[in-house]
């Protein structure tokens, strides 16, 4: 295809080494050769991305359950077509040349020095970004035009200021099956690291709540750079939640997430982020999934403080949403962390 021989790819392309750029991957089984799973980079979760080296094949259970070879994970991550992938994974179009292997490439080629070390979660490259950008704008454009106005009284009954709308930059997509979508993208140091959309889904529907732009690298902290050195945060589960936060109280307490309760922590990305606070108050959703992940949170924030809402709604975007004083909750919080931190210096 396209002067290039798909099957000698396949055959000389590590995919596990592949697969490893676009997220963390454990050893789940030993069978048949070995299978790996880890977060998709596509759309998150927990272990739902699946490679098997030995077949030379992947999938992700939910956003891509049909199995496919290493050539087609590099397009499908990274949004580009076919010969963009095979040259990104060192592949060039023969032009009826004799196509030299991969491995002759090594054994002749002069070795070059051992590249610099570098954390193996990074953000898009430069033309992701740049793409990624101007749909930031574009939406972010519709949202606050006349066109926009419907998307823009949903967010504010879920409790959003138009001032918090604009400082994250939320916008209005339109889906080809006629649907909306409003925009969510994350910005870290100046940095795009995903652009997520909260879909209009009917009540009752099974179709995921949140898709996400091709190449998105989702292991990220939202609203990280608001986090103060030396002073106590607070990790909730979802980016909704954190913009109520930071509106309510961000003075107080920055708050941040990791944008899913199944989305695990980089520690090397993240590490100098995550040991900014004097302490980390962990506020996980109030259903079967928030829990289940409150020990692996607990092993990469420093000093982790386990907290809950008084009352029994599921998140602090529901209790916002109820009536209650989300602010209050937050004072109330930190004085009684401070009697606590005072009764132990005491002690």
């Amino acid at each position: 295809m396209a002067g290039i021989d798909v099957d000698q790819v396949k055959r000389e392309v590590d995919l596990l080494e592949v697969a490893s750029r676009y997220s963390v991957l454990k050893r789940k089984a030993s069978t048949a050769g070995g299978e790996y799973a880890g977060a998709c980079p596509r759309c998150g979760g927990e272990d739902r991305f699946v490679v098997q080296p030995s077949n030379g094949v992947w999938l992700c259970r939910q956003c891509h359950p049909k199995w496919g070879d290493v050539i087609e994970l590099v397009q499908y991550v990274d949004g580009v077509g076919f010969l963009d992938a095979c040259e990104r994974l060192g592949y060039r179009k023969s032009n009826g040349k004799k196509q030299q292997s991969a491995l002759q490439r090594v054994k002749t080629a002069p070795k070059p020095p051992a590249p610099p070390q570098k954390p193996p979660y990074l953000p898009p490259d430069d033309i992701w970004q740049a793409k990624a950008l101007d749909l930031v704008k574009k939406y972010e454009q519709r949202l606050w035009s006349a066109n926009g106005e419907r998307a823009r009284l949903w967010l504010n009954k879920r409790g959003l200021k138009d001032g918090t709308i604009e400082h994250f930059r939320l916008g209005l997509q339109y889906r080809r099956d006629g649907s909306n979508a409003i925009s969510i993208p994350c910005f870290v140091d100046g940095v795009l690291w995903y652009v997520k959309y909260r879909v209009a889904v009917k009540a009752g529907s099974s179709a995921p709540k949140y898709t996400g732009e091709h190449g998105n690298r989702t292991q990220a902290l939202f609203n990280a750079d608001s986090i103060r050195p030396n002073e106590p945060a607070l990790l909730v589960e979802g980016e909704f939640d954190t913009m109520i936060a930071w509106q309510e109280f961000g003075d107080l307490l920055p708050c941040f997430t990791v944008g899913s309760a199944t989305n695990k922590i980089n520690l090397t990305a993240w590490g100098l982020h995550l040991i900014k606070p004097r302490y980390t108050l962990i506020l996980p959703d109030n259903d079967s999934a928030g829990w289940s992940t409150v020990e692996d949170t607990c092993n990469v924030v420093k000093e982790p403080r386990l907290t809950a809402l008084n009352s029994n709604d599921k998140d602090l975007t529901d209790y916002f949403m109820a009536g209650n004083s989300a602010r209050a909750w937050a004072v109330a919080l930190l004085e009684w962390h401070a009697g606590l931190d005072e009764y132990y210096k005491r002690s």
